[in-house]
């Protein structure tokens, strides 16, 4: 080589998937010509394995109608699906357009702004929840969304589909003779392991103005489940 030559390498390495450790590459260079300088601060590089974990995040109020001047409460979980632990989960639920405050609590903390919060480390199939609250202003008329996001940037995560990261709940326009019944169905999540159970809530609810009568409540058996009990 001459002097100032510069000679360059470019080599591909495939990642086992069973690959757990630290990935150490280590190279050299030697020569028949003396090298007064023999040391190599750059001759090793060492990768960590990145996390991987399919973190999900859920906002729900159980309603899909809102009434003006009324207090409105939001459950918020965010769940770690795996297949790796999570570090540093950022939950972020910004102020919905026309709310200019609300009141959370959760993961040991409470906040009476937006709720940022650090969920520093998320197991594998762990869920965390906040409940969020505030008061729908009396002239409120449009549709109110609650929107949030859960990210973490020391992991990666395969599935950034979020179907349940948004909640949007319409006005209900109230007549003195009308009963506005409502009924919500969940299991807070998307998805469901063989073998396991699911609890699903289910919430009556009559917004009024006036009392309803013989409300009757029906509940099919999920096609192919034999298996079913409630209480209520």
């Amino acid at each position: 080589m001459a002097n100032a030559e510069i000679i360059t390498y470019t080599l591909q390495v495939q990642v086992p998937a069973t690959y757990l450790t630290n990935l150490l590459h280590a190279v050299s260079v030697t020569s028949s010509t003396y090298d007064p300088n023999t040391g190599c601060t750059n001759c090793v590089d060492v990768d960590t394995k990145k996390q991987l974990a399919d973190i999900d995040l859920t906002i729900n109020d159980n309603q899909t109608g809102y009434i003006p001047n009324t207090n409105h409460t939001y459950t918020v979980k965010v769940t770690n699906y795996g297949p790796d632990s999570a570090t540093n989960v950022v939950v972020h639920i910004p102020f919905p357009s026309g709310i200019s405050s609300y009141t959370w609590s959760g993961n040991g903390a409470v906040g009476s702004n937006v709720l940022d919060n650090v969920i520093v480390n998320l197991n594998v199939g762990q869920t965390v929840e906040y409940v969020v609250n505030f008061l729908v202003p009396t002239n409120y008329s449009v549709p109110l969304t609650v929107s949030g996001s859960a990210t973490s940037v020391m992991t990666t995560d395969p599935n950034l589909v979020c179907s349940g990261c948004s909640d949007t709940d319409t006005l209900i326009v109230e007549n003195a003779s009308d009963a506005d019944l409502e009924i919500t169905n969940t299991d807070s999540f998307n998805y469901y392991s063989n073998g396991g159970v699911q609890v699903y809530t289910v919430t009556v609810k009559n917004l009024g103005p006036a009392t309803a009568t013989n409300v009757q409540v029906s509940n099919l058996i999920p096609a192919g489940i034999t298996d079913m009990s409630w209480t209520g």
